[in-house]
């Protein structure tokens, strides 16, 4: 699993642009905190999925992310501060294996793929960057992220899926 930028993932309320019913909740009204076991991995591992806007300590995120600029963006700490705490959604695998910002429609971001869903349609979840570590590729992990967010997204009222390419 690659970190991903180029492509982003969206989810939005408009019927026409894909037929699998989602949703999306407002934050903090769920538990974001679930604990997995990852099915690919020749030996039972677990990963606990936290939500990262009460990690204080981000510095080996930062890193990862930084890691795959090319992929993403490279980031201040200041910056990834900022898009931690605009993110409606952000997810991380401890220590530092991965991570998933994704915004809604309302979230103070000004990612241009973020922006050209915001002018297109009226509700959306932006997934923004998934990040898995070299060390933990390979073991389901960013499928899992992705996961936990369908999961998350489909407690609500129903938007539909969409890829930006």
């Amino acid at each position: 699993m690659r970190a991903f930028k180029r492509y982003g993932v969206g989810l939005t309320s408009q019927p026409s642009v894909a037929s699998a019913a989602m949703g999306c909740r407002a934050r903090g009204a769920w538990s974001i905190v679930q604990i997995i076991t990852c099915v690919s991995c020749a030996m039972s591992t677990q990963f606990e999925i936290e939500d990262l806007h009460r990690e204080p300590k981000r510095d080996a995120l930062l890193l990862l992310n930084n890691a795959s600029a090319r992929e993403t963006s490279l980031l201040t700490p200041e910056r990834f501060d900022r898009l931690i705490g605009s993110a409606r959604l952000a997810l991380f695998v401890q220590p530092d294996a991965a991570l998933l910002l994704a915004f809604e429609q309302s979230d103070d971001y000004d990612g241009g793929h973020f922006l050209w869903f915001r002018g297109r349609f009226d509700r959306f979840l932006y997934v923004d960057r998934v990040i898995v570590a070299e060390a933990y590729r390979r073991h389901g992990i960013g499928r899992l992220l992705y996961a936990h967010l369908l999961e998350r997204a489909g407690e609500s009222s129903a938007i539909h899926a969409s890829f930006a390419r």
